[in-house]
């Protein structure tokens, strides 16, 4: 069954699991584990009934809880996965993603400044983690305690963690200075179709002069709509 779930394959593992359960008692990890397979598959109630069975055995199966917070972070109900994101976290308090997934829960919740207070403490726990700090910065925009210069210093240390390195490790430009030909630009971005992010690149992208700038998008998504169609039209290249 673990080698299924190595392997993609979600449906095979879950029905091992099961004949697993049907011969032998059951335990928290391996419920827990046919839960994951569950989630896979969507079959959100079943996972939600199985990570239960999981919490009657062990309540303080801490995977099992935070599975459980995740899967009604999925299913959007915020309130409910903070509750077991929070008893989790009484279990585990210096988990960092246990910090961090409860921020996603309230910031789900339109409570942005706990949101951030959760957040800073991931970062606190673990420091390296460049996903907590990019979590972190998403929600400070949300916040109304946060000040310009309060995301201008947070996404300093997330570019000292994660980008600085990369920009002195670059190679030396070797393209002629010529100020006569366009400048060419790439936006990368998962969000050029139906999202705020493309709402607000459109007219971006729709006043670039292009006898001065040749333009190329980057699209870091599966999903193209009726709104990646109008930005395709909008610049010189479109790349998947």
């Amino acid at each position: 069954a673990y080698a299924c779930m190595n392997e993609g394959k979600p449906v095979e593992a879950a029905a091992m699991f099961e004949a697993v359960l049907a011969a032998h008692p059951p335990t928290p990890a391996l419920l827990n584990d046919l839960g994951l397979c569950y989630v896979q598959l969507k079959r959100h109630m079943d996972a939600e009934k199985i990570f239960h069975g999981a919490l009657r055995i062990d309540a303080t199966c801490t995977p099992a809880r935070a599975n459980l917070g995740n899967l009604y972070l999925q299913m959007e109900d915020p309130a409910r996965a903070e509750e077991e994101y929070r008893r989790a976290r009484e279990d585990s308090p210096a988990d960092a993603s246990l910090w961090n997934h409860l921020a996603l829960s309230l910031r789900n919740a339109g409570r942005a400044d706990e949101s951030v207070d959760c957040s800073r403490r991931a970062v606190q726990l673990s420091p390296a983690d460049e996903s907590l700090r990019s979590n972190l910065l998403f929600t400070l925009l949300f916040s109304r305690r946060a000040s310009a210069r309060d995301l201008f210093e947070e996404a300093g240390c997330w570019a000292a963690l994660r980008a600085d390195a990369l920009t002195e490790s670059a190679a030396p430009l070797t393209n002629l200075p010529d100020h006569e030909r366009p400048l060419r630009l790439g936006y990368v971005s998962a969000d050029l179709r139906e999202h705020a992010v493309a709402s607000f690149i459109e007219p971006l992208l729709a006043c670039h002069d292009r006898n001065l700038f040749a333009v190329t998008c980057y699209a870091n998504h599966t999903v193209e709509d009726g709104q990646s169609a109008r930005l395709r039209r909008l610049v010189k290249d479109w790349r998947n």
